[in-house]
């Protein structure tokens, strides 16, 4: 099971951080689609583990589809805020990078809201006829970097890591100094490079102490828009995405027997006609001609990535999910809380 976010939460790895309390419960039991009781996927009624039932939970890529399915456990989320913390690294004089301004803050809070609006509302560029997509295309995640005046923004004036672009020197600084801070997913901002681009830490299976992060450069104003859906594409490989394209060290999986092939990104037509993998190219318009395999995905590589689809989703609300492997158990969060 992965143990999920430093952006935003330590997730999977078997350790959530939520603002507001958050109650669990052992999950015992399931309605079946049709209405029959099946067994509980997760533990016996002892709240034991049943062998190998973590990763058959996990591996289901229906499971968490939030669809506002009643009948379904999962597919009624809450929306999750993802809180995030901006780092940006500076020289000793506080330039070469954004400014201690509300400047600063109000070009951030507009790039957070893009992010959102990314997450919560767009369509496909190449809709699949048979899938059903999200009420309203919205993942029900979102991102938050903190209310007006109370931004999570943190500069560190320090030019020896600027011109190093060294993480390690901050995030140990941040460690030992402020380690709250590490509760929430941390985006590391360095000075300019000669593109914008950004990356992000992936999931790992095998390390629960593991913090995830984002890093990213210095932009320039005109850039904002652009580099709202970078650090979009970047959040989502946070929670497990893939590329839907080959490449880029999170290549797309196109085996359709592979429990995480996304067959409402992929599965053009019924029953296994699939155009896997996709195009990318950054300067393509994915709407200019519909299949030809460049899209809108929000990991599609094109000069627009804001669609999410009903699979991506759900590998996004399962990372929420948490497995808590010292009790030996799993749990469900059952309150909404912010992540």
């Amino acid at each position: 099971m992965k143990r999920f976010f430093s952006i935003i939460v330590l997730t999977m790895s078997g350790i959530l951080f939520a603002q507001a309390q958050v109650n669990y419960t052992c999950l015992t039991e399931m309605d079946g689609t049709d209405g029959s009781s099946i067994p509980p996927p997760l533990s016996n009624g002892n709240c034991e583990p049943m062998p190998d039932g973590l990763w058959h939970q996990y591996k289901d890529t229906d499971q968490y589809v939030p669809d506002m399915d009643t009948s379904m456990p999962f597919h009624v989320p809450p929306i999750k805020t993802i809180r995030v913390n901006v780092n940006i690294i500076q020289r000793d004089d506080g330039s070469g990078n954004f400014e201690d301004t509300e400047e600063t803050r109000l070009r951030l809070r507009k790039v957070f809201g893009y992010i959102n609006d990314f997450y919560s509302r767009r369509a496909p560029s190449d809709p699949i006829s048979w899938v059903t997509e999200l009420p309203g295309h919205d993942s029900r995640i979102r991102f938050s970097i903190g209310n007006t005046g109370e931004e999570r923004i943190y500069f560190y004036p320090n030019s020896s890591w600027w011109n190093s672009n060294s993480l390690y020197n901050v995030q140990s600084y941040i460690q030992n100094n402020y380690p709250e801070r590490l509760e929430n997913l941390n985006m590391y901002v360095f000075k300019q490079a000669s593109s914008n681009h950004a990356s992000a830490s992936p999931p790992d299976w095998n390390n629960f102490s593991y913090c995830q992060h984002v890093n990213a450069y210095y932009w320039i104003p005109e850039a904002d828009w652009g580099v709202s859906m970078l650090l979009a594409h970047e959040f989502a490989h946070i929670m497990g995405l893939l590329h839907t394209y080959d490449g880029g060290g999170a290549s797309a999986i196109c085996d359709p027997d592979d429990p995480e092939f996304l067959r409402d990104v992929f599965l053009v037509s019924l029953p296994d006609s699939t155009n896997c993998p996709h195009i990318c190219d950054p300067h393509a318009n994915p709407y200019e001609t519909y299949g030809d395999r460049i899209t809108n995905n929000i990991v599609g590589g094109s000069e627009e990535e804001v669609y999410i689809s009903p699979m991506q989703a759900d590998q996004m609300h399962r990372a929420h999910c948490p497995l808590l492997p010292q009790e030996n158990m799993s749990h469900v969060a059952n309150r909404m809380s912010l992540w």
